[in-house]
């Protein structure tokens, strides 16, 4: 899995709107982003228009640590996902020129 610009500003723009309702984490399958705080009085559920393929299914526990990596790099870099056998992405590693940084996702079945 390879998401382009355009893909992590979607992304970005995902993880703001997670954050500004306080929402842990977010699962991103079947082209929507879901999440929902602990105490299940706020949520956040929307189209995801993210070039992945729907039957990949992308875990994300930590919003707040992505979006610190995410920073690191400005606006320029590429996402590779790591997909096991199972269709969920274990790992993203995020690349800009020579640097790279890995972020370990969450089962979306433990979400």
């Amino acid at each position: 899995m390879k998401l382009n610009s355009k893909d992590v500003e979607t992304l970005r723009a995902i993880l703001a709107a997670a954050k500004v309702v306080d929402v842990d984490g977010i699962v991103l399958t079947n082209g929507m982003a879901s999440g929902a705080r602990l105490s299940l009085d706020a949520a956040i559920l929307t189209k995801s228009n993210l070039s992945m393929s729907e039957a990949l299914r992308l875990g994300i526990g930590r919003v707040a640590e992505l979006d610190k990596r995410l920073s690191v790099f400005g606006g320029n870099c590429e996402i590779e996902g790591k997909v096991n056998e199972a269709g969920d992405v274990s790992m993203l590693t995020l690349i800009s020129g020579k640097t790279k940084m890995q972020f370990r996702c969450t089962s979306v079945a433990l979400m």
